[in-house]
């Protein structure tokens, strides 16, 4: 059967893309109206634009506990979700946090690794989970053992849920300058934080 796929936010559709390319029976992949016109990723297996789904009995992956939420109060029934992070949890209970709460309805929880299962197993017994990697950096080309080792450091958004999952690029900086010294640094942002390039000077 078809699987269809929802993406609320371009930071979600980028985790969804790699599944989507890859299933023998793709179902609609669809973009909230605000994301598509600038999307610029989309599969190469693009179906024709529509602003609803062709059949909506059928399954729907999202990632995102907002894009769950939103499959829910369209009637979907059979929902699949892949976590878009690292599958922190931050000791909340937060829906969008691994193990949060709101999952009753989930079908299949896709996780990237065996802290995030636990969590999501321990929470929902019942819920089939699965450890998938980051489908995300399935395209990352392959280190060239003859060039300098490089390091990306990532830094979170400003998310005050609990003080872990706020940024903590302003303790951090001056560190980036050190490392950039000896490794080749390259840096990511989650894209909620809307920051220019930092100076390491």
């Amino acid at each position: 059967m078809p699987l269809d796929v929802y993406a609320g936010e371009e930071h979600f559709a980028d985790h969804l893309a790699p599944i989507y390319r890859s299933l023998s029976e793709p179902g609609d992949f669809l973009l909230a109206s605000s994301v598509f016109e600038r999307y610029s990723h989309r599969p190469e297996r693009w179906p024709a634009w529509t602003d609803h789904f062709t059949d909506p009995s059928r399954p729907v992956l999202v990632a995102s506990f907002g894009d769950h939420k939103r499959m829910l109060r369209t009637g979907r029934t059979r929902i699949a979700r892949i976590e878009h992070g690292a599958g922190q949890a931050y000791g909340t209970n937060h829906g969008s946090y691994s193990g949060g709460k709101d999952a009753d309805s989930l079908s299949l929880m896709l996780v990237p690794n065996q802290y995030s299962a636990h969590l999501w197993r321990k929470a929902y017994p019942e819920l089939r989970v699965e450890i998938v990697g980051c489908p995300k950096l399935d395209s990352l080309p392959r280190k060239d053992p003859t060039e300098p080792l490089t390091v990306a450091i990532s830094f979170h958004w400003d998310c005050h849920l609990v003080p872990e999952a706020t940024s903590a690029f302003a303790t951090f900086r001056y560190a980036l300058a050190d490392l950039k010294r000896e490794f080749n640094l390259i840096g990511h942002g989650h894209p909620r934080a809307m920051v220019g390039p930092p100076s390491l000077e």
